[in-house]
């Protein structure tokens, strides 16, 4: 199975033939979790449709996961005693211990947000994570209904913990290369495409118009940044040359968060969202040479300080 928050777009997998013009993530999930994320699937399915016939095809899939789930659990490889004996010792709590979140949006099952308001919370030296842009103040008087909500109170932890023994954050965003996100990419794709066909007036026309939102949009972003910098001298932003649609986050160099969930109001508590939550050696590794790779084709933003 794969997860992640990669779109099956033709202008979102556009590249120049040497570089990936837009940065996403995906995991290839394969075990237990695996199963857990499938039947989730099933019952999400449940949830929005009436039809008989899917209802039928849902029952079918959920009971075909149960039965491998109970033979992983006869063969010793899911159970939450099994889980607290793994984590428990060094040598295998970072080995492949996993869960899934699949959130519904009409129904506020699995949620996503509450996680990770936990681990930010939990975390002790360093958080880093990526998301298209941020949307959410707690300044905004548009938002003062919303301060007690996932988004809300992942935002007071950005703002707040700000003390000189609390730990460093790093948000990795989008700039003028992305600022408006699938509006971007979606303009600079019919740019490339009227090039193609040798439609100058349709290219300058599509370049100039990206140009202008993307430019505003990462205005607005840049904004929303600088006020957290503003307030928390713990939190730094940096802007991504190109879009960046990933989604991830790495908490304490443990915990590595793969999905489709964005750090706005929308994703954390209106939309349909996947999250893929590890501990696991490998998968921390490889999000570290990938966001290590992020971070050195990114720029640092300036507070609204200069610092």
């Amino acid at each position: 199975m794969i997860l992640g928050g990669m779109n099956i777009l033709d202008y979102e997998n556009e590249s120049t033939g040497f570089n990936q013009m837009n940065r996403d993530t995906d995991a290839h999930v394969v075990g237990p979790v695996a199963r857990d994320a499938e039947q989730s699937y099933y019952r999400l399915w449940k949830r929005y449709s009436h039809d008989p016939h899917v209802l039928q095809w849902a029952d079918e899939g959920i009971s075909d996961v149960q039965a491998m789930k109970d033979a992983e659990a006869a063969q010793g490889l899911r159970g939450q005693d099994r889980y607290a004996d793994w984590l428990g010792h060094v040598d295998t709590r970072m080995n492949g211990l996993c869960r899934v979140n699949l959130q519904g949006s009409m129904y506020r099952v699995e949620p996503i947000g509450p996680i990770i308001e936990e681990h930010l919370r939990a975390a002790r030296k360093l958080s880093i994570f990526s998301t298209p842009d941020i949307t959410f103040s707690p300044t905004d008087p548009a938002n003062a209904g919303l301060l007690n909500s996932s988004i809300g109170r992942i935002t007071d932890l950005l703002w707040n913990r700000k003390g000189p023994n609390d730990p460093e954050v790093r948000m990795l965003t989008n700039g003028e290369g992305g600022g408006a996100g699938e509006v971007s990419i979606w303009m600079q794709y019919r740019a490339l495409e009227a090039q193609g066909m040798n439609n100058e007036f349709a290219r300058r026309f599509m370049k100039q118009w990206r140009n202008v939102v993307s430019r505003r949009a990462a205005m607005a972003n840049r904004q929303k940044s600088r006020e957290v910098m503003g307030a928390n001298p713990n939190f730094k932003a940096l802007t991504y040359l190109y879009y960046i649609h990933a989604k991830q986050f790495l908490f304490d160099r443990l915990v590595s968060v793969i999905g489709s969930w964005n750090l706005d109001h929308n994703s954390a508590d209106l939309n349909s969202e996947v999250a893929l939550t590890c501990m696991d050696q490998n998968m921390r590794l490889g999000l570290e040479h990938d966001m290590t790779l992020d971070l050195a084709n990114s720029v640092m933003m300036n507070s609204r300080n200069g610092q």
